[in-house]
């Protein structure tokens, strides 16, 4: 793929901060693309073998973020950005259509969740999902190639959903928020929970921390069709260098 001469959306800003010896590189919409545009934007390290997390949010409205109105963000975190190799980070750009969209309500009613439960009571009451004692997890099966994990903790919980690697799940991505809370933590190449039902899993994106009580009518899970890929590096963007060194 010919990464030079890529077409970027409109209202893209880059910015870097440093927190003592690690580097923050956020990306910002200063236009609706994904609310209005059925665009998704993404950073993405290609030749890496661990897992690594990018923080994404979107807005419906707009909020500051420094001097500039954002309507969505996405960040990772360089732990040495001294050694780190910047070519290995792409933008990454897709349309997308939703091809599933359901709330948590819908999918917890098709496995007899009825009110407030705790993790025991589910464990006899729910049908068709698979229990993880060790976690005080759930997992819900969704179509042929998706999961969601629910995490019963003691002050909140974590919801995530996970792909597969199946052929199914090609060109496809999940998603998961809250209707008032839109910041998921998308885990790539993840170490843990790597299988769930005999099937590895490529990546996941999670809601953590909710507060009980929340209602699962407020919990939106998607799944997108991806077309229109195109990808360049960032250093094609952004003049990074090994070299460059907080002062």
């Amino acid at each position: 793929m010919n990464d030079e001469y890529m077409d970027l959306p409109e209202g893209l800003v880059f910015m870097l901060k440093f927190r003592k010896n690690k580097l923050l590189l956020s990306m910002l919409e200063t236009e609706p693309l994904f609310m209005e545009g059925n665009v998704i934007l993404s950073l993405e390290l290609k030749n890496m073998d661990e897992q690594y997390v990018v923080i994404w949010e979107t807005m419906e409205y707009p909020i500051l973020i420094g001097r500039y109105r954002c309507f969505g963000r996405h960040e990772i975190e360089i732990d040495d950005p001294n050694t780190f190799e910047f070519k290995n980070i792409l933008l990454c750009v897709c349309d997308y259509n939703v091809i599933l969209e359901q709330t948590l309500e819908d999918l917890s009613v098709e496995h007899n969740w009825e009110g407030m439960l705790s993790y025991e009571k589910a464990r006899v009451t729910l049908k068709d999902v698979v229990f993880d004692d060790l976690y005080r997890a759930i997992y819900f099966k969704i179509g042929d190639y998706a999961f969601l994990k629910d995490v019963f903790e003691s002050k909140d919980a974590d919801l995530a959903m996970f792909m597969s690697e199946s052929g199914e799940a090609d060109h496809k991505m999940v998603d998961i928020f809250h209707i008032d809370k839109s910041t998921r933590k998308m885990i790539y190449k993840p170490t843990k929970d790597n299988e769930i039902d005999g099937k590895p899993i490529s990546m996941n994106v999670s809601v953590e921390d909710l507060p009980y009580p929340f209602l699962h009518q407020d919990i939106y899970l998607r799944i997108y069709q991806l077309t229109n890929r195109k990808e360049t590096k960032l250093t094609k963007l952004v003049p990074l260098t090994n070299r460059s060194k907080r002062h």
